[in-house]
């Protein structure tokens, strides 16, 4: 019988290919989704204790930190309908307006980050 780390690799490769949501895919597998969950961050500590990156020890491994200040906030001539949207591999997207406040856009990443 293969170890536990071997059988979740397997698990997270699959869920990785899948395209499916973590909830989609715990309810196709009969997988209870808070053990999913708790494994998923596991992996990510790990990948990301394993890099010897200052800094980035609380951070998982897949998200780069950005620097939002005031001399990255739009002309105020900027086009309002433009957005960026934002597609993350567990079916989560997120369209931002361009006129989103920098302390917003901080804010919504946070929250996207935990989501994912």
């Amino acid at each position: 019988m293969k170890s536990k780390e071997e059988y979740w690799d397997r698990l997270f490769k699959g869920y990785e290919r899948s395209g499916l949501s973590q909830e989609e895919f715990c309810s196709e597998q009969e997988i209870p989704i808070a053990k999913f969950k708790y494994q998923w961050r596991k992996k990510i500590e790990s990948a990301s204790q394993k890099t010897d990156a200052p800094n980035k020890s609380d951070k998982p491994s897949h998200f780069e930190p950005i620097m939002i200040s005031a001399k990255d906030s739009i002309r105020q001539e900027a086009v309002t309908s433009q957005s960026i949207i934002i597609r993350f591999p567990n079916q989560i997207c997120c369209e931002v307006k361009a006129d989103i406040k920098s302390r917003d856009f901080s804010s919504l990443l946070s929250q996207l980050r935990l989501l994912c």
